[in-house]
């Protein structure tokens, strides 16, 4: 048997940050990862100097890699929104701490070629593992240059799918995208994350939306939407429920089956620091009569999200917005190609508060 662990977000950044040497992560955490065989960590953002500021820019400084071993960190995964923070040249500092402390790296790279490399475990009949980025606002990699392999890139993803298939048992997709603060993917993630098991990916690990979402088994696959934040904390995310939670995954393979276990996390924002919690409520196994009844409240929070962020982010530029207002700014951004907002506007109406399954009260609680 040979078991993996991941990890949600991981960013040294704004309250984390200068707080690479301290101990603020609970040991009961620690040997959840050091207890698997190898521990994917995503590595939110470059391990580089960064080059400009920003709101949402976000780079680690290299003094936390002793923290990246401590956590068993022997697999990076460098696919998301905040590696190219520092620009190429951070990229390629990135890889390089990473190969001096002995990590190997997946969804990002000094050219194309790096970023579809999968990462090869032998055992077990052979495990595949590569990373993919969500395509708005990450920089896809190209033969000359650096960058992620990223959902745009439709035809590379099927041919690191095709080829780790053809040497290995088991294909894992690490990927992050979904939604920010979407508590259950909307459908267009959902017929996205299936395409990938469609196209032969065994099992689905995501992050991204910075707090945790639900699992699925779909053609007897696994599919675990969110991660959540693991060491993630800034001003933008304090304005949104559940951001202080998160799942650590842990995965045992054997060349017949796919288990798994996981362990809470929670952000204590008093002290600093991060223990061990309960599983969240929406980390449960939804299946199609589950997700039709939930959808539609789900959607309706999320445009709750949508105005929190907004009004974050714009202060100045949403005030005093009435209801007409957010629609027509979300059907511009609709139009620009966000399809989470047509699905979350479609669905939210069909929520009805005076439906009520007692099945579903714990959920729905957590959800509202």
């Amino acid at each position: 048997m040979i078991r993996i662990g991941f990890t949600g977000d991981i960013g040294f950044t704004r309250y984390f940050k200068g707080r690479e040497e301290a101990d603020f992560v609970d040991e009961k955490l620690i040997s959840f990862l050091n207890d698997a065989d190898y521990t994917v960590l995503n590595v939110e953002g470059a391990v580089a100097a960064p080059t400009h500021a920003g709101l949402f820019v976000h780079t680690n400084s290299p003094k936390a890699i002793p923290q990246f071993k401590r956590m068993h960190g022997n697999i990076w995964n460098l696919a998301n929104n905040h590696t190219m923070d520092a620009e190429e040249d951070g990229m390629i500092e990135t890889l390089r701490h990473a190969k001096e402390a002995g990590a190997q790296t997946i969804g990002a790279g000094a050219n194309l070629e790096g970023a579809m490399t999968p990462v090869i475990i032998e055992e077990e009949g052979g495990i595949g593992l590569f990373g993919v980025a969500y395509t708005k606002k990450n920089v896809p990699a190209s033969k000359e240059h650096a960058g992620c392999l990223v959902e745009s890139q439709t035809d590379e993803i099927r041919e690191v799918v095709k080829g780790i298939k053809e040497k290995c048992r088991w294909c894992v997709m690490v990927i992050h995208s979904g939604s920010e603060f979407l508590d259950i993917p909307t459908k267009n993630y959902r017929d996205t994350y299936r395409s990938y098991i469609d196209m032969g990916v065994d099992v689905i690990v995501a992050h991204h939306p910075h707090v945790p979402e639900n699992y699925e088994l779909y053609k007897g696959k696994y599919i675990f939407y969110s991660l959540g934040n693991f060491i993630f904390d800034t001003d933008y995310q304090r304005v949104q429920p559940h951001t202080t939670e998160g799942i650590l995954l842990k995965l045992s393979f054997t060349e017949k089956e796919v288990t798994f276990e996981a362990q809470g996390t929670k952000i204590d924002r008093e002290t600093g620091t991060i223990g061990p919690a309960e599983l969240p409520v929406v980390f449960t196994c939804l299946d199609e009569a589950d997700y039709e009844y939930l959808s539609p409240l789900a959607c309706k929070r999320y445009l709750e999200h949508e105005r929190n962020r907004s009004t974050f982010v714009n202060p100045e530029e949403v005030q005093g917005f009435t209801v007409e207002d957010w629609l027509v700014r979300w059907k511009k951004e609709i139009d620009g190609g966000r399809a989470v907002l047509r699905c979350c506007l479609e669905e939210a109406p069909k929520y009805d508060p005076e439906k009520h399954d007692p099945k579903y009260a714990e959920l729905e609680a957590y959800l509202v």
